[in-house]
């Protein structure tokens, strides 16, 4: 999000909501849970210090454009709530596919 739209978002939420927002989205990720993905997504090696924070940005990335398709799918529905449904396309909107879910 840029600046502005922070500050137009901000206006617009009450004093609770604006302390929420400015917390990270997604809390701190733990090196070993990093190191966890990295041996489940095949590396056997040993990884850096310098590379566990761009890791965390990266995610921060993802999760990021993942939820904001999200939301733009909920919003162009009339919808409160963000579903199973939603996130599965916002996902594949991305080019990536999601098995064992219907």
């Amino acid at each position: 999000m840029t600046k502005s739209t922070q500050k137009e978002i901000k206006q617009q939420l009450g004093a609770s909501e604006q302390k929420r927002l400015n917390k990270k989205p997604i809390p701190h990720i733990c090196d070993p849970v990093i190191a966890r993905l990295a041996r489940k997504a095949g590396i056997e090696f040993r990884i850096s210090k310098e590379i566990y924070e761009s890791i965390r940005t990266e995610i921060d990335k993802f999760t990021e454009d993942i939820l904001r398709d999200a939301v733009i799918l909920v919003q162009s529905q009339n919808k409160k709530t963000i579903g199973e449904h939603q996130m599965m396309y916002a996902i594949k909107r991305h080019g990536y596919n999601v098995y064992g879910v219907e």
